[in-house]
């Protein structure tokens, strides 16, 4: 068993994977209402929580579209 230390904007990032969307940029809508439905943000926090995952490298987010996922995070 690894002593692996809990990160919340992984398990958000996780659950974004889980997003059904055969698109590139994954839509704001669809973003929202999964962090909506699982961790009960409303769209200001969804939308810091975005922003962090950003800086972070994980995401890309594209202005008025949606966010797009980094390609080296994927195969993690």
């Amino acid at each position: 068993m690894e002593n692996e230390d809990f990160d919340f904007y992984k398990m958000v990032f996780r659950e974004i994977l889980k997003i059904n969307c055969r698109k590139r940029i994954i839509p704001f809508p669809l973003v929202f209402y999964r962090l909506g439905t699982i961790f009960h943000f409303d769209k200001n926090n969804s939308k810091i929580i975005l922003k962090i995952l950003e800086r972070r490298g994980l995401i890309k987010i594209i202005p008025f579209k949606g966010i797009r996922l980094s390609g080296q995070e994927l195969h993690r």
